[in-house]
């Protein structure tokens, strides 16, 4: 075999960094002595070499961590020296150079390979003369490296692999957004080398296009698109060029393009902009292996016996505003198993608690017909005016009769016969008729006081509806912190199972509790997906319509009362009472309900005093018709007389008897009437009791969320302690699973308490029907000053000193 075919068999594709471990930033480039661990002559010294590729920020990041790692198992059992790092320019003649002064150096006891290059050069060496740990996770399905009953079974070397990592990686991508075609972006150093691996790959079922970052964020971007070709998804390879503001041109060049993005970088990337990525839920597991590894060596354990195969933990992370950005809807199943960034922001307009009040009053359908109601009330007074003014009917006559009657008629009867006429119809008085004109005139007052009604009434649903918007969201997001809890507590129910420390039922009842967790995030995603269609249709939005909400908090208590001022009128029960009470006349003055049941009465008041009158007053009307031939026919002697006519007639009607209808409808009337005042009253009793209630609920809802607070840190401190005595062994799973149930549902219950306040407040200003968030700093102002003096007739001085 050729040297270079050896040096492409073992590479391993920068495209393969599905399954590399995440590199990290440097603290420094230079290696030292442990000077604490040289005052001690009898601990043995061990000196370690790393290799490089070349002066990379990823590799270099890693040789600190990995210095970190082996230092602390170190302890005091041998002392580390660290020689400076090699970087071999991505040459491979100058890396070979370096690892052969490694190999020739006797003080040097331990070589890692970090890097590509280094890892090709080390593995086409024939003689390793000392141990040699590669810095890389290999996918042997891919990859051919010496493997032998789980380790490398070749003379001092070591290195970590997995298996079909590469394929079950592309998979996981897949099933978040299909794709045929996987671009990848790699340093150009390795572009010849990686397509050449890629082409002999035959586990991987799809087609990998390698393209190497161009100097600049455009040149790579029209690298990508060169041609007009169809991209279906980019993986972003780590690189020297991939940070600040180039990475960010490339990820807002592809997401605006629409093309799927995908890396195993650092979790800043998936913040900044990339679709999904494959995050190792520990940064320091990879370099703790090879840190342990290594001490494993200088123990004295042969390189080649020390097991390669590496289980790589890592979490999926998946930005769900690129995702919304790009169009792309990953499945539920992906998304309960991944953990999720921005998943309810960044998209539709900001919409306040305020706004959607305001376009609920403007644009809801009914207030709409509301309008139309009112219209219609306005008409109706008009018509009722119509009955009281002159009318006049026209019409064309036209007569046919018998020949012998006209004949015998003597000039009476005509044969034929046409004129036309004119009526004209005037009521003089008519007390019902009067009665109909002064109530189709308060109706109208009626419609109005029901529209103000219904303008409260929507003010305090589309209100609760955004705050329970809120509450939703707030829940969706303690599941969500629930949900990751309980896949911890899984991971180390695991690491128990396997150290022996806990049983397998364990793993069984924490898989148990994550379905549930997970069945109770559906949940609560279903709920707050229906409060918020329900709120977009209060405000006749598109049902679907996105939008960014505001978190009001307790902010929206500055509305009331003016901000602070509530705490000054309720010191005491005294003054408490005095305040419900003046609650409670504001309500009976406010209340359009009340209004329009007032004017309702004044209603029936007027046909009840009808009814009496009907006993002894007529109706008078007076008619007029004028009538004019316009042609005529007769046979045998023809008449003589004046073609027009005309006719005036008074008339004064009074009805003797009617049967008893009179009494009836009087009797009907009065009982109408009482039934009104007794409805008024039970009305009252109602918006007072309103008041009340909702008065007593705020004093209870307030200091709730005090306690409900000082509840839900006291048991999140009893789950953290009862987690780390579980990791220990010293705690039941029992325990724990009713600790970590009780934290949350303390959290839920936080949550729930400050919006539970807010919707009290909403409820008392429905009561009093007058919402503080809607009066102008004046009218508040002048509504305290109110207050202050109902206080003084009563005998009690309040002071708001400066909160006014």
């Amino acid at each position: 075999m050729l040297k270079s075919d050896r040096l492409i068999l073992y590479n391993i594709p920068l495209v393969i960094t599905f399954f590399l471990l995440i590199l990290f930033q440097p603290n420094n480039t230079r290696a030292q002595t442990l000077p604490s661990q040289e005052k001690d002559k009898n601990i043995p010294l061990k000196t370690v070499a790393f290799l490089y590729d070349g002066n990379s920020k990823e590799l270099t990041r890693e040789f600190n961590l990995i210095k970190k790692e082996l230092t602390k198992l170190a302890e005091d059992r041998y002392s580390l020296r660290f020689t400076d790092e090699a970087f071999g320019g991505y040459n491979p003649a100058i890396i070979r150079q370096k690892l052969d002064e490694f190999l020739q150096d006797d003080d040097i006891g331990l070589i890692i390979g970090l890097g590509l290059m280094a890892s090709f050069v080390v593995l086409e060496t024939t003689d390793l003369c000392k141990p040699v740990i590669l810095g890389y996770i290999y996918d042997i399905n891919i990859v051919t490296m010496p493997f032998k009953d789980g380790t490398s079974g070749r003379k001092n070397l070591c290195y970590l692999a997995s298996k079909r990592r590469l394929q079950d990686d592309i998979n996981l991508f897949r099933k978040i957004v299909p794709f045929k075609k996987l671009h990848v972006l790699i340093d150009g150093t390795y572009l010849e080398i990686l397509n050449k691996i890629i082409s002999r790959a035959t586990d991987i079922d799809t087609k990998m296009v390698l393209v190497d970052y161009k100097k600049t964020a455009k040149d790579t971007l029209d690298a990508l698109t060169a041609g007009g070709k169809r991209v279906g998804a980019v993986y972003l390879g780590p690189s020297n060029l991939l940070y600040g503001q180039y990475r960010e041109e490339i990820i807002e060049g592809l997401n605006a393009r629409k093309i799927p993005t995908f890396c195993s970088l650092r979790y800043d990337a998936i913040q900044g902009g990339v679709l999904a990525g494959l995050i190792p839920k520990s940064y320091t597991k990879f370099a703790r292996r090879v840190a342990l590894d290594a001490d494993r060596i200088f123990r004295g354990e042969k390189a080649e016996e020390i097991p390669v195969i590496f289980k790589i933990e890592e979490k999926l992370v998946i930005n769900a505003r690129t995702a919304r950005q790009i169009g792309a809807s990953p499945p539920l199943d992906v998304l309960l198993d991944s953990e999720v960034l921005y998943p309810f922001e960044g998209w539709g307009s900001q919409l306040t608690i305020i706004d959607a009040v305001e376009s609920a009053r403007q644009n809801n359908l009914l207030f709409r017909i509301k309008d139309e109601a009112i219209e219609e009330a306005r008409k109706e007074h008009l018509l009722q005016w119509s009955n009281y003014l002159p009318s006049i009917k026209y019409s064309l006559q036209y007569e046919m009769n018998d020949s012998e009657s006209a004949r015998n008629s003597g000039g009476l009867t005509p044969k034929l016969y046409l004129q036309n006429r004119f009526i004209l119809k005037q009521l003089i008085f008519s007390d019902p008729i009067l009665t109909d004109i002064i109530n189709s005139k308060k109706q109208i007052g009626v419609e109005e006081l029901q529209r103000d009604s219904e303008t409260l009434d929507i003010t305090d649903e589309t209100s609760r509806a955004y705050l329970q918007y809120l509450i939703a969201k707030a829940l969706c997001k303690v599941s969500l912190q629930d949900l990751r809890a309980t896949r911890q507590d899984l991971r180390v129910a695991i690491i128990r199972f396997d150290t022996g420390i806990g049983a397998k039922e364990e793993t069984l009842r924490w898989r148990s509790e994550l379905a549930d967790r997970k069945a109770q995030l559906i949940k609560n995603v279903s709920n707050m997906r229906k409060v918020k269609v329900s709120l977009n249709q209060l405000m006749n939005h598109p049902q679907e319509e996105p939008f960014i909400e505001e978190d009001v908090g307790l902010e929206l208590t500055k509305y009331y009362l003016g901000g602070n001022e509530l705490q000054a009128f309720v010191e005491n029960e005294e003054m408490l009472a005095i305040f419900i009470d003046f609650m409670v006349k504001c309500a009976m003055e406010n209340s359009p309900h009340i209004q329009a049941l007032d004017i309702g009465i004044s209603q029936q008041r007027n046909v009840k005093n009808t009814a009496v009158k009907k006993f002894f007053l007529p109706e008078a009307h007076v008619v007029a018709n004028r009538d004019h031939e316009l042609d005529s026919k007769y046979l045998g002697t023809t008449p003589v007389n004046d073609k027009d006519k005309w006719f005036v007639g008074a008339s004064l009607s009074y009805p003797i008897f009617e049967g008893g209808a009179k009494w009836f409808n009087y009797g009907k009337q009065k009982a109408e009437l009482e039934r009104l005042i007794f409805k008024k009253s039970l009305s009252e009793q109602y918006t007072e009791l309103d008041v009340r209630k909702a008065a007593y609920q705020i004093f209870f809802s307030f200091p709730n969320i005090a306690l409900s607070h000082t509840s839900m840190v006291n048991s999140t401190k009893n789950y953290e302690i009862l987690q780390k005595k579980y990791a220990k062994g010293t705690a039941s799973i029992t325990d724990l699973v009713d600790a970590q149930r009780d934290k949350f549902t303390r959290e839920s219950d936080a949550v729930i308490a400050i919006y539970n306040f807010l919707q009290n407040l909403a409820t008392l200003d429905r009561a009093i029907s007058r919402f503080q968030f809607f009066s102008t700093g004046k009218e508040r102002k002048v509504w305290l000053e109110e207050m202050k003096s109902y206080f003084a007739k009563r005998g009690v001085s309040v002071d708001l000193g400066n909160n006014q």
